[in-house]
């Protein structure tokens, strides 16, 4: 009886120390979290702020491309899902990163057990269902329902009704209709948006869904209606803490000194132009030249090789505007 009695208190302390060492079937709710700026971020794998402390997220279900070309074969076999080349494939993943960070530009929840996600950062990766603060729907939803990602990945057992058979179902229709990157022409232009502002769900209970007996739309709805009340019955784990905006968070006093002095429009330098910036060599200004228009620092964070350190150095000498 003491021996149990001793495990279970060792247990709550490692659970009080670390909040990710839950048991794999227990689902955690982190409410008010917000999207961190990170070079090796993607459409589907990104950093993310809850009370302090960082993760990298992993959605469930959701593969968007590769958004530069270190791994060919994968490139490749995103390439012939899509039907595109692999270089559109890597502007692909592109746009679905920057539509990530666009959802996730506000406080999000996310909802994971803490299942591993195999990765290759040194950071430990985690599987979860990522809820945008503008939307019912879960990310992975949003990404595959415009074309932007595939219906692809491990089994998440939870009672959200979010399973592979809807996902699956999103990316057919999306198939069907050509949307996002299912059309070539949508690759290399601009990001399809998705309606992603619904009215509130209702606050009735929600029965099991009968896959057999309802329509696909039905079900989907349906999915969307237990996620919200996963969300609300999960308990949370910390208080959310304020959203802070990437271009708030790296003014400095040096900002408002440039405000009237002449600064550089990233969106039309040439590249002798962004050489001239602190940090930027050739390689990152033809990175910057390719991946525009950019309509903030946020979107300049997603440029390949461009990290925190590089965007706060040139951050007083830009524009976009």
């Amino acid at each position: 009886m003491r021996s149990q009695t001793l495990k279970k208190f060792i247990l709550c302390a490692l659970l009080a120390a670390c909040p990710f060492l839950v048991l794999a079937d227990e689902w955690q709710t982190l409410r008010g979290c917000t999207f961190v700026p990170n070079e090796w971020n993607d459409g589907d794998s990104f950093h993310v702020r809850h009370q302090g402390q960082e993760y990298i997220f992993r959605l469930y279900f959701a593969d968007t491309p590769e958004s530069e070309d270190s791994l060919p074969e994968r490139v490749a076999e995103q390439a012939e899902h899509f039907g595109i080349s692999p270089t559109q494939s890597v502007q692909a993943g592109i746009a679905a990163k920057k539509e990530t960070a666009r959802f996730l530009d506000t406080a999000f929840t996310v909802i994971t057990r803490f299942q591993a996600a195999p990765g290759r950062s040194k950071m430990t990766r985690f599987y979860a269902f990522v809820i945008p603060a503008t939307t019912r729907k879960d990310l992975a939803s949003l990404l595959i329902e415009t074309g932007m990602a595939r219906s692809f990945g491990t089994v998440a057992k939870n009672d959200l009704s979010l399973d592979r058979q809807h996902y699956d179902m999103l990316e057919a229709r999306a198939r069907r209709q050509g949307l996002g990157f299912y059309s070539r022409k949508n690759v290399s232009v601009e990001t399809p948006k998705a309606s992603n502002t619904l009215p509130a769900p209702a606050s009735q209970e929600v029965e099991p869904v009968d896959v057999i007996s309802k329509s696909n739309s039905e079900l989907i709805d349906e999915s969307f209606e237990n996620l919200q009340k996963e969300i609300n019955r999960t308990p949370q784990l910390f208080s959310p803490e304020p959203v802070k905006k990437l271009s708030e968070s790296t003014q400095s006093p040096e900002v408002k000194e440039q405000q009237q002095s002449g600064k550089i429009n990233v969106n039309k330098a040439s590249t002798e132009e962004l050489q001239s910036l602190p940090g930027i060599g050739e390689v990152i200004a033809e990175n910057i030249k390719t991946h525009r228009p950019y309509s903030n620092l946020a979107d300049l964070a997603l440029v390949p090789k461009i990290g925190p350190v590089t965007l706060k150095k040139i951050a007083p000498f830009i524009e976009f505007e």
